[in-house]
């Protein structure tokens, strides 16, 4: 609903950890080092081994989040439509679709910074 500015300075989710994810009934955060974070309330799609799952019911969808374990972000990119798509260290690729219409699709939070999608 609110958009991706597709010249956003994203650089500081670059070689981040995940560390940590917490799933809810509507939610799903990533927690990183660095205190940076992403919280996921709209739709996503994950890439494993080649394959592209679209998930859109929490809390079972965030399951294969967690083999993104202990991984870093290797590469970040901002698309049409303000999908934000993350490529991981183990080879995998999280999308984040902004899908909500009336409401927040995902926030991405850093040191001093707080983006909402």
């Amino acid at each position: 609903m609110y958009g991706l500015q597709k010249d956003v300075n994203l650089k500081f989710l670059n070689k981040r950890e995940l560390l940590q994810v917490c799933v809810g009934l509507f939610q799903v955060i990533l927690n990183f080092d660095e205190d940076v974070s992403i919280s996921i309330e709209g739709r996503f799609e994950f890439v494993l081994e080649g394959r592209s799952t679209e998930r859109a019911q929490l809390p079972e969808a965030a399951s294969p989040i967690l083999r993104f374990l202990g991984s870093r972000i290797s590469d970040v990119r901002v698309q049409d439509g303000g999908t934000l798509e993350l490529a991981f260290s183990n080879g995998a690729v999280l999308r984040l679709y902004d899908s909500n219409l009336d409401a927040e699709s995902y926030q991405i939070s850093g040191p001093a910074k707080l983006i909402v999608v």
